[in-house]
Order: C-alpha cells, then sequence, then structure tokens
C-alpha cells in the first residue's frame, strides 16, 4: 500500500491534464485550498512545493504578526479581485457609483504582507483568503484532494489525461484525484462521468487533445527530472506506470514531435514543473447553426442576392433595400467563423458597380424590362425614370478572382476561412456548393 500511495501522489503532480483558464484546486487535509499547481516532488523525502495564484487558509492569531484593515475603491484593485469581489457579494457601496471592497493588510508568520480578505475572524482563529502569486512548501501526505474544472466546449488548446484499468481505456479529464483512493474521470467518447478505484489504475498518461496543434502548443506545463546520475531537459511526463513494473515515460521535445525515454521510479530523485512559456488557451466560439461572424465580434449575414439577365451574360447583384447586409471591415485581414454546412469552393470576387440601373429592370416582378406604358411616357416627356447604382458580379468575375483563402473545421465543428483582401471596396464572398454569398466592405 505504500507504494500505491506514492504513486497516486506522483500521478497527480506529472498527469495533471488540462490546466488552462484556471489552475487545479489543491485542498490539503488542513483545510487550506490553493488554486495553483504542485511544482516540486522530492520522492527521497516526500516533500513537495505548491505554486498558486490564489489560497484560503485558516491561520492562528498567534501567527499574525501585524494587520491593518483598509476599505479601499474597488477600481484600485486588479481585475481578479474586482471579479472576485463582485462574484461573491463582497463590494460595498456608498451611493450610486462608489464601490469599496475591506482589506486586510497582514503579516502572517512565514508569509510576506499581503492583501487578504478576512473570511471568519474569531479569537483563536481567522480564516483568510488572497489572490496573490505564492509558493508553499507541503508534505504530498497531506493533499486531501486535486480536483479539475470541465473543459469548456470551446476549448481548442488543451491536454487529454488518458486512464487506463485492466479492462478499459478512458480519454478526457481527471475531475478530481483522491491520493491512494480514486480517481474521477470524465470520458470525452460517452460524455459521461466515471469513478475509479486507485486500484483499478494500470497507467496514467497524456496526449495532445487537437491534433490541428503540437502537444508543446497544447501543455500548460512543462517538466524537468532529477535522476541520481543527470537532470533532464525541460520536456513532459506522458505516462505513469503502475503496478510491479514501476516506470515513467518522459518526453523531449523534437520540433512539434517527441523523443521518448523511459526511467524507472527508483531512479528518480525529484520532479520539477514549470509554466510552459509556448502555452496559449485558444477558444473556439459557439455559434447557433446558419450563424457567423467576422472578427469574432460583428454578426455576418448571407446577402440577399438578386438575379439580372442581359443578352451577354447573367449578373447578380445585391438588392439595393438591403445593403445593410454589408458586413464594414477596416483590415484587410479577414476572419470569418461559422456553423454552416457545405462550406467548400469559395471565391472571393470585387463588386462592379452597375451606375444608373433603371428601377423597372430590377422590379421584383418576373419582367426584366420597363413595360411598355413606361415607354410610352419615356417618348411624351414624362419625367425621367429612376435609376439605381448595382453592386453586381458574375460567374466570370468569381473565378477570375485570385485572392486566395485557408477553410478549416475545428473540433468543435466551428469553420474558419481567412484570406486577406488585396485593395478597399465591396466584395463578395460565394460559397459555391451552399448558393449563397457574404458582402464585405473594406475601407481603412
Amino acid at each position: 500500500m505504500k507504494t500505491l500511495k506514492l504513486l497516486s501522489l506522483l500521478a497527480s503532480v506529472l498527469i495533471s491534464g488540462a490546466i488552462y483558464a484556471q489552475d487545479q484546486t489543491i485542498t490539503m487535509k488542513d483545510g487550506t485550498v490553493y488554486e495553483g499547481y504542485i511544482s516540486n516532488q522530492d520522492y527521497r523525502t516526500g516533500k513537495g512545493r505548491i505554486s498558486y495564484s490564489r489560497m484560503t487558509r485558516t491561520i492562528p492569531v498567534s501567527d499574525i504578526q501585524s494587520r491593518t484593515a483598509e476599505r479601499r475603491n474597488l477600481d484600485t484593485f486588479s481585475p481578479a479581485w474586482q471579479s472576485w469581489a463582485e462574484e461573491n457579494n463582497k463590494v460595498e457601496f456608498e451611493g450610486k457609483d462608489k464601490k469599496y471592497l475591506s482589506i486586510t493588510r497582514m503579516a502572517i508568520k512565514n508569509q510576506p504582507v499581503r492583501d487578504y480578505y478576512v473570511l471568519v475572524s474569531g479569537s483563536k482563529y481567522y480564516t483568510v483568503f488572497t489572490i496573490s502569486d505564492g509558493v508553499d512548501d507541503c508534505v504530498m501526505s497531506d493533499i486531501a484532494s486535486i480536483r479539475k474544472k470541465e473543459r469548456e466546449n470551446t476549448l481548442l488548446t488543451d491536454v487529454d489525461d488518458i486512464v487506463q484499468t485492466d479492462g478499459s481505456t478512458f480519454t478526457g479529464v481527471i475531475l478530481e484525484q483522491i491520493p491512494g483512493k480514486s480517481f474521477t474521470v470524465w470520458n470525452k467518447a460517452d460524455k459521461s462521468v466515471h469513478h475509479i478505484d486507485y486500484g483499478e489504475v494500470r497507467s496514467i498518461g497524456k496526449a495532445r487533445f487537437n491534433n490541428d496543434y503540437s502537444i508543446w502548443k497544447q501543455t500548460p506545463y512543462l517538466d524537468k527530472i532529477t535522476l541520481k546520475n543527470r537532470t533532464t531537459g525541460k520536456g513532459l511526463i506522458v505516462e505513469n506506470g503502475f503496478g510491479e513494473d514501476i516506470n515513467i515515460l518522459f518526453a523531449d521535445k523534437a520540433g512539434d514531435g517527441m523523443d521518448v525515454r523511459q526511467y524507472h521510479y527508483a531512479d528518480i530523485l525529484s520532479v520539477e514543473r514549470f509554466r510552459n512559456p509556448d502555452f496559449e488557451a485558444i477558444y473556439d466560439i459557439v455559434l447557433d447553426e446558419g450563424e457567423s461572424r467576422i472578427g469574432r465580434d460583428s454578426v455576418l449575414v448571407f446577402a440577399d442576392i438578386k438575379t439580372l439577365e442581359r443578352k451577354d451574360a447573367k449578373l447578380f447583384y445585391l438588392d439595393p433595400g438591403k445593403l445593410s447586409d454589408i458586413a464594414p471591415v477596416k483590415e484587410k485581414d479577414i476572419v470569418i467563423e461559422t456553423n454552416t454546412d457545405g462550406i467548400a469552393d469559395i471565391y472571393i470576387a470585387k463588386a462592379v458597380t452597375m451606375a444608373k440601373v433603371p428601377v423597372s429592370v430590377i422590379s421584383t416582378d418576373k419582367k426584366s424590362q420597363p413595360d411598355s406604358k413606361a415607354k410610352k411616357n419615356k417618348k411624351k416627356g414624362a419625367e425621367p425614370e429612376e435609376t439605381v447604382d448595382l453592386l453586381t458580379y458574375s460567374y466570370q468575375t468569381l473565378f477570375e478572382s485570385n485572392v486566395d483563402y485557408t477553410c478549416e473545421t475545428s473540433i468543435n465543428g466551428t469553420t474558419k476561412i481567412t484570406f486577406t483582401l488585396p485593395e478597399e471596396g465591396v466584395w463578395f464572398v460565394f460559397l459555391r456548393k451552399v448558393g449563397k454569398c457574404w458582402v464585405i466592405s473594406y475601407k481603412k
């Protein structure tokens, strides 16, 4: 059982998996709660180190060396403090516009002076919360649980946890780990949560979540192993083996790929973990069926396109009464995201303006020419017929266009189209298979 306890803690350090917008929540047996990660584990002593960005702790009053209560304007705090205060109803109001947060600046034994919010105050103990980067030493066996939030459905960069038992493989996110007892795993194959006893686990590994990105772009942390005879560079522990043949697989970076080596636990002195400077949490966008956006923030609608039959060619034009369908942009580099099926064979062409087209020619009825009455009125010297300028394209202008584009569908089903407009003007983006188009007006 001693080996099982060691390995359960080791798995919590090395296979932390998907840490993206938030860190893990590490709860100690004494009730201290950290949001952070285990940055060091010494195998010889069983001690470790937790790097955190937030902490909740109960402390003896005797450990408080100094404290000063202050009531500060809310806007003087960091965005993290402001969000926390708003979400937890800690904001104090004065009038309609003034907002305050009561904070206590404390010096606590073995801790730097920092701001705390006092959650509970008593004669013997204080329970306090802080948003502040820090590092605390710990004993690994004092960890009660390690939790992670569920993966957001818009996340594109992440690392999958892989939990193997004798009869099953679960790939997804380890939501909770109680050292030496159990794992709670969200399995993406059946989108369900599984509770696994620790004794059933054969190995825990990790793999890239999105095959469109290198794992070195998706992992938020890198590892470094100190062995009895040497120290590895920064890499990634991709598997922990459980049972009789206890070992780990460590990956060194080789371009976007990796070189994997095996090490026995008996040869490992300690493991360190670092934040990965190349990691970036990239998010998709959630769109309703048929919805499209340009530049992520602006809604893009399919334009109302009409047909104009001419002797020499068939022309297509934007309904002059629907100019609001045109999406204005100020940058030449265009990004369109859409939840539309059948995105392929895209043609991007600059609009050709037809000036002073008689309104009767583009009337909504089936006639494409002015009627005889209109002709007679014109001959009798009636007022000139109303005209309109049309934004048009033809099959020829589409096929002769040389605007290149890229089109990719993400793991979450959103299709992203990117291209660069060569000059200012109005542009049609025609989706041949869908038979529809968007209209963009580019002006710096």
